[in-house]
């Protein structure tokens, strides 16, 4: 049986101190004012904004309940076209691994190719792989890095996105698809009507709201993440970047502990619970390794990262 096991695992631990392992700004970011005074928009205003904002046409985009939604949607709509292959990178975001077994899908070259840009857990920028049919790309990290207008994709991409993590909106179920064309934004829209109901004119018009506002939003979050970013390349100590490589601006990071310890990530990271320190292990990215998913998206950021490399220390002793 196919489980979404990060979302379980977030889950059970969220109650600790220190908690490294929230990607999104919903802690940092307010949104009440938004819902109060809603002046409701239709769909297509909302679809108008997304466009602009993406540098696409409106008739393109398909609104949806979040980006996890929009992924399997985009999926399921080319595996229904008849592809029955697809390939993503590692490490990787639990849901993207998944979805290809969910559909009954091959992992295979030449036909889909998906990901997260930036990406998810390593938080560095993603090269595509040549030679697909098409590409699923999700892009809920991107606006941290740089605005979406600047992405650049193969003609047969589809981007997806949400306002959950840059504009901190877990409780607002809003996220999109850009597809291609009119035409596959049109077929993937009606299939969206049979697998799941519309998004409430309600939800659209505080999502048009906020992204009237985005410039606004960017600004805010970029200066809180960029302080944080400098923590976290400037104080890692022993700590190392997957691969050697340093993230862009975001919120994860993937990073090494072998100069501390030599046990796996799953047993690393329930002695941190125990310290009240919150990290993902490399498990649930489909990678074995000495590797935690890091955020540094929490208020407390600064104290909990000293908290982990003090923690790192007693375990390593």
């Amino acid at each position: 049986m196919i489980q979404f096991e990060i979302g379980k695992y977030l889950q059970e631990h969220k109650g600790v101190k220190y908690n490294l392992s929230n990607s999104g700004m919903s802690d940092i970011i307010d949104l009440s004012e938004y819902f109060k005074n809603v002046r409701l928009v239709s769909k297509e205003e909302l679809k108008k904004e997304i466009a602009e904002i993406n540098g696409d046409k409106a008739e393109n985009v398909v609104i949806t309940h979040g980006a996890t939604e929009a992924f399997f949607l985009t999926a399921y709509y080319l595996r229904s076209k008849g592809f029955k292959k697809a390939e993503f990178p590692l490490p990787e975001y639990e849901l993207i691994r998944k979805v290809p077994a969910a559909l009954e899908m091959e992992i295979g070259d030449g036909e889909i190719y998906m990901l997260s840009n930036p990406n998810n857990p390593t938080g560095q920028l993603m090269e595509l792989k040549p030679g697909f049919k098409a590409y699923i790309v999700d892009e809920t990290f991107m606006e941290f890095y740089r605005d979406l207008d600047k992405s650049s994709y193969p003609e047969d991409t589809y981007r997806i996105n949400s306002l959950s993590k840059l504009y901190g909106g877990d409780e607002l179920k809003v996220g999109y698809i850009i597809a291609p064309n009119r035409e596959d934004a049109e077929r993937i829209d009606l299939l969206r009507g049979i697998i799941t109901n519309k998004v409430s004119r309600y939800n659209i018009s505080i999502a048009y709201m906020v992204l009237k506002d985005s410039e606004h939003i960017k600004k805010t979050v970029r200066e809180i993440q960029k302080r944080n970013f400098e923590v976290l390349v400037n104080e890692k100590e022993d700590l190392e970047f997957y691969k050697g490589k340093t993230p862009v601006l975001g919120t994860t990071s993937f990073m090494s502990y072998s100069k501390y310890a030599e046990i796996d990530s799953e047993e690393l990271a329930k002695k941190l619970v125990q310290k009240s320190i919150l990290v993902v292990p490399a498990y649930y990215f489909g990678v074995t390794g000495p590797y935690i998913r890091v955020c540094y998206s929490a208020e407390n950021f600064e104290e909990g990262y000293k908290e982990l490399k003090k923690a790192l220390k007693e375990i390593a002793s």
